[in-house]
């Protein structure tokens, strides 16, 4: 069968087109996680309109008269580093899988990569469209990180845990949570906080370390308000002034009960004082007052990282999906979708 492949980029984006990917992503919702609201349109919409700069979107889609039926969404940052690198979301719908749709999906986002001068595609997969592991290694994919997004019911927590962890205040540090926003003034110190993230397990992902600038954070912020997404980030100050531990919640307003634990992270020479459980066990605490309708907390973690799955372990967290995060080198892919 043939199928026409649109593409956009996102310079081209409509409200009329951006309501139809979100539809399209509904339905792909009511097979991955069936118990979840549905997501808005306006939001999207929205945060559209304030994408960073740093970020090109590319689409490429098919369509039915359901609307769009299958979709690969290609990011590409701008940035000192991963300049190697692609990310791609491939979503291809029950009713499309097996007739091609997805290889020339993946085969359009391939040769755009080439010719940008990237070599390395990233995307992912899930235990809930099992399909999609055998798909990627057709087209030389390799495993990169295994992982799991754990869930928490907020009515789940052990009683007393979160009065616990708080409780116990350590010694020369002192716990701060920022509503919607980092001041001006500490978005230098944050930005250089956030590299703890780069400690975190990256697999055999083929990953340079990251660098957050303040411009970078406030971007970020601006799309978030945009978009209708709620952001509570809790931090540790050492007595010196130094931030030295983070976590980050998040949540859209027309979501409230589904809430995204982003990073957490304690720099090395602080670990094991008990900050990482403060700054969660705190965070929480101000989600409970700042979110009413919060039922549920989401988390990715990488199956290898130890010390935090303890941690999450101990708070309730439980698998909830599996995730494998797959690599391929561009040209490797290019040579297998021409042989298919």
């Amino acid at each position: 069968m043939t199928h026409t492949i649109n593409h956009r980029s996102k310079t081209d984006l409509d409200a009329d087109f951006i309501r139809a990917l979100v539809e399209h992503g509904n339905r792909h919702r009511l097979e991955t996680r069936p118990d979840d609201p549905a997501h808005i349109a306006e939001d999207m919409i929205a945060q559209m309109q304030h994408l960073p700069p740093i970020l090109d979107l590319e689409f490429w889609t098919v369509s039915n008269a359901t609307g769009i039926a299958a979709s690969a969404v290609l990011q590409v940052m701008h940035m000192e580093t991963n300049q190697h690198l692609v990310q791609l979301e491939l979503i291809v719908e029950p009713h499309l899988r097996r007739q091609g749709v997805g290889t020339h999906l993946l085969h359009q986002a391939a040769k755009h990569s080439h010719q940008l001068g990237r070599t390395l595609l990233i995307t992912g997969s899930t235990d809930r469209v099992a399909a999609g592991a055998d798909f990627l290694q057709q087209y030389g994919f390799t495993k990169g990180l295994e992982n799991h997004t754990n869930q928490l019911k907020l009515e789940e927590i052990p009683s007393g845990l979160l009065e616990q962890w708080t409780a116990q205040t350590p010694a020369d540090y002192s716990l701060e949570i920022w509503h919607n926003g980092i001041a001006e003034s500490d978005l230098q110190p944050y930005a250089d906080l956030f590299q703890v993230m780069n400690t975190a397990p990256k697999g055999d992902l083929e990953l340079e370390d990251f660098t957050v600038t303040p411009d970078l954070l406030r971007q970020q912020q601006t799309m978030n308000q945009a978009g209708g997404i709620q952001t509570l980030v809790a931090v540790v100050r050492h007595n010196s002034g130094e931030l030295v531990g983070l976590n980050e919640l998040s949540w859209r307003k027309s979501r409230a009960s589904i809430v995204s634990q982003g990073s957490t992270g304690v720099k090395p020479s602080h670990r094991n004082h008990g900050l990482g459980r403060w700054l969660k066990a705190a965070n929480i605490v101000r989600l409970l007052e700042e979110n009413t309708e919060a039922r549920v907390i989401r988390t990715g973690n990488a199956d290898s990282n130890a010390p935090m799955l303890k941690i999450n372990t101990e708070m309730g967290f439980k698998p909830y999906v599996a995730n494998i995060e797959w690599q391929a080198n561009i040209a490797t892919i290019l040579e297998k979708v021409g042989q298919a």
